[in-house]
């Protein structure tokens, strides 16, 4: 295997190895961010109310 040819299958691997790592990444934080918004609906349901736009509003009436 000549040098050029080398380096090709190196970038290739590299390429490879951080488009899995971007995309197992995305899916991760996803899985992340749903579970700690539901975890606030939930533990935050008494001193205010969760509003749609998944921005926690204050309850202006305590």
């Amino acid at each position: 295997m000549n040098r050029l040819s080398r380096y090709q299958l190196l970038q290739r691997y590299m390429q490879n190895f951080w488009l899995r790592w971007r995309q197992d990444y995305l899916k991760q934080l996803t899985r992340m961010h749903r579970a700690v918004e539901q975890q606030m609906r939930n533990s935050l349901q008494y001193s205010g109310r969760w509003h749609e736009s998944s921005k926690f509003i204050l309850d202006p009436t305590e």
